[in-house]
């Protein structure tokens, strides 16, 4: 074997081994980046994990008092439609409103702060109270007959209609409206 054979050898084991060295230190920062991102996910999922519970509950929450609160503007809506054919001579009407608004005073809070809840909400309480309040207060409904017939077509179709939009307010899912 020739001597520069040996020399040579040595020059491509010691190329070699620099040429690992220089590959290792160009790769080693983004190694480390790599190793530290996945770190850091864990971390995040690790405290996400009781936040995505709770955002879960609350979502169950909303979802419950949506249903909720429906289920009471369609039993005030019904309240109202059948109050004034039986009771609206009776002085206490309005305590007998508020009493039936009660139940569903919390729950809107709840809502209060989406801008188009707050007007769906506000128009359909007008609406309702408008309804509820230019009923004529006699029993004798048959003096009142063309009256009657004007505010069952104008007013309970405003009435209805915004209690129809309030419904589909509350029955929409929540990502449908955003």
């Amino acid at each position: 074997m020739p001597p520069d054979f040996e020399l040579s050898m040595l020059a491509w084991i010691g190329y070699a081994f620099a040429g690992l060295l220089l590959v290792r230190l160009i790769s080693s920062p983004y190694l480390i980046w790599k190793e530290d991102q996945e770190r850091i996910r864990e971390l995040e999922c690790r405290l996400d994990g009781p936040n995505q519970q709770i955002r879960e509950r609350l979502a169950q929450t909303m979802a419950s008092s949506r249903i909720q609160l429906a289920d009471g503007v369609s039993a005030f809506n019904h309240f109202v439609l059948s109050y004034e054919a039986k009771e609206n001579h009776k002085p206490n009407a309005v305590f007998v409103l508020m009493r039936q608004m009660e139940p569903m005073n919390s729950l809107k809070e709840r809502f209060m702060g989406d801008r188009e809840f707050a007007k769906l909400w506000d128009k359909h309480y007008s609406e309702s109270l408008a309804w509820f309040f230019r009923i004529p207060v006699r029993s004798d409904y048959e003096d009142h007959g063309e009256f009657l017939v004007d505010m069952l077509r104008n007013d309970y179709t405003d009435m209805n209609k915004s209690y129809r939009a309030l419904m589909d307010w509350l029955l929409a899912s929540p990502s449908e409206q955003s």
